[in-house]
């Protein structure tokens, strides 16, 4: 089978591989359509410890079942699904009480495992959940990033919610921002540099979208809410970001840590002790939440399209240059196998 195969630092190529081995409990998934994450991004720019090359990366993917283990029941051959990357022990503490984002034993397809960059992808049967009539491939691809958006508004208790504001339009901020506005969160503010992606999501649901390096932006966002929001979700990862976040947190506010590219913060922890803010991590998504996810791509709550692309999956090395050069404006990417 024909793969994109991660390398090294800068470097994707186009590979030919064997298929994947079937276990007993697996499926193997012939792929239709495959997102790229900003965590892949990140790898091949050689800044993931966890992404260790030669890797065959892509965890947000969707396709049909092409071969069943002896021991699979409840899924046919043919059937649509989307994959639940997320691997879990489901026997741990916290599996046992719901919480299998947070597995001690997890296990992450395009770390661990082979992901979906590829022809086929072999997954256990128990991450496969089935893809509506309807939804497209591409769409349901997006299950995985939309089902972090909803864990992240459980996180922030979004049904008393009155001011959001998003740090970051990638993938997961633009979500946020789509899932606020489809649950009835009115008053939501967008800080995103990059003007392409601040004008595309002032169309999709944010009152004002703020470049973060104008000087005043910090001012502007603060007035704005009335001093300080109720909750701030931070989906770049930036240092400088859970700064700007902490000082437009409301007394008694909520912070969001999402993003995961710098492991530091530059925010003064004074502002967190004298504001009693509330900080709170959201690491991606329970099963509940990915069924979610699905339900609102069904009912077409979200409607992704507004903010992805299709290409084919062999343009992968240049469209990963591409968005490595920081000068694209797209927000999400989908690969579609057409070798």
């Amino acid at each position: 089978m024909k793969a994109l195969v991660y390398t090294g630092t800068r470097r994707i190529e186009i590979q030919n591989l064997p298929e994947p081995c079937l276990g007993p409990q697996d499926a193997i998934v012939a792929v239709s359509a495959v997102g790229i994450c900003g965590s892949e991004l990140e790898a091949y720019l050689g800044m993931s410890r966890k992404r260790v090359p030669p890797l065959v990366m892509g965890h947000e993917f969707a396709g049909t079942v092409y071969a069943l283990g002896d021991s699979v029941k409840g899924f046919a051959l043919g059937e649509r699904v989307v994959v639940q990357p997320l691997l879990n022990c489901g026997s741990c503490p916290e599996c046992t009480s719901g919480r299998t984002n947070i597995c001690r034993n997890r296990k992450l397809l395009s770390i661990e495992l082979p992901g979906g960059y590829a022809e086929y992808a072999a997954v256990p049967a128990s991450a496969l959940f089935r893809l509506p009539n309807g939804v497209p491939f591409e769409i349901g691809s997006l299950a995985e990033p939309l089902a972090n958006a909803v864990h992240i508004l459980e996180r922030a208790n979004y049904k008393i919610l009155e001011k959001l504001v998003v740090l970051g339009g990638g993938t997961i901020g633009a979500l946020v921002l789509m899932l606020a506005r489809a649950v009835g969160i009115e008053h939501i503010a967008l800080v995103e540099p990059n003007e392409c992606r601040r004008a595309k999501l002032a169309l999709l649901g944010s009152e004002i979208a703020v470049d973060p390096r104008d000087a005043n932006s910090l001012r502007t966002v603060v007035e704005w809410s009335g001093g300080g929001a109720d909750v701030v979700v931070d989906a770049s990862g930036a240092a400088q970001a859970r700064k700007f976040a902490v000082e437009c947190a409301a007394p008694n506010g909520t912070v969001i840590l999402v993003g995961q590219g710098s492991p530091s913060s530059d925010a003064d922890h004074r502002d967190i002790l004298t504001k009693e803010l509330n900080i709170r991590g959201s690491y991606a998504y329970t099963n509940d939440d990915f069924l979610r996810a699905i339900e609102l791509l069904r009912m077409r709550k979200i409607d992704p399209e507004g903010i992805s692309r299709t290409v084919p999956m062999d343009d992968g090395p240049k469209v990963f240059a591409d968005l490595a050069s920081g000068n694209a404006s797209d927000i999400k990417v989908v690969m579609i196998p057409r070798w």
